[in-house]
């Protein structure tokens, strides 16, 4: 149970949470720093902040470019279901917070895995856990096609870790420009204030 509950606290984690007013809200790394007043802004930000992260270094960001808009609803279903996967990468993140002299200061360490891969890690109940992560994967699904719009636009970031290139394809809003589904690196956000 205990596992479980952990499992749960890293998802939470790894999702971008905004509570109102909280002292310990949260910025995704695309909105950290500059304003976001057209879609290159984010991709800006996001290389920018990524030194911010401790093992920055492990995962090289090689490209952020247009791939895409969506012009049906078909395509909105694919790219749903595609990052709806077991397999889908994520990055979890570990946080080292501390205070000093009244001021805030947080480490960031990313580790790239996937719920596919914290099921085989699991070293009990793999089926429930597997279960658990299938049934937040839905929740993502219907987020996703709730969230993303005709119009809206697909950007893919190319990285590399441990010498293999890879892409994270992430959605932008046509209206505010803004990434509203990446589960790579939208995962990953910084303390506001």
């Amino acid at each position: 149970m205990r596992f479980i509950l952990s499992l749960f606290l890293l998802f939470l984690i790894g999702q971008p949470i905004v509570w109102g007013q909280n002292s310990m809200a949260r910025t995704s790394i695309f909105e950290e720093g500059g304003e976001v007043k057209s879609f290159k802004d984010n991709f800006k930000n996001l290389k920018a902040n990524w030194e911010r992260i401790i093992n920055h270094a492990d995962f090289e960001i090689i490209s952020c470019d247009y791939a895409y808009t969506f012009k049906n609803k078909k395509q909105i279903t694919k790219y749903a279901k595609e990052h709806s996967r077991l397999e889908t990468p994520f990055f979890a993140m570990n946080i080292q917070a501390s205070v000093k002299d009244g001021k805030w200061s947080e480490k960031i360490f990313v580790r790239l895995t996937s719920f596919a891969q914290m099921v085989e890690d699991a070293t009990e109940n793999k089926e429930g856990i597997r279960d658990d992560h299938l049934y937040h994967l839905g929740l993502r699904k219907a987020e996703i096609e709730n969230k993303v719009k005709i119009g809206d636009r697909v950007y893919a970031i190319r990285y590399k870790v441990n010498g293999k290139e890879q892409v994270d394809y992430v959605v932008c809003s046509a209206e505010n420009y803004k990434v509203i589904c990446s589960y790579l690196f939208n995962s990953v956000s910084f303390r506001k204030g």
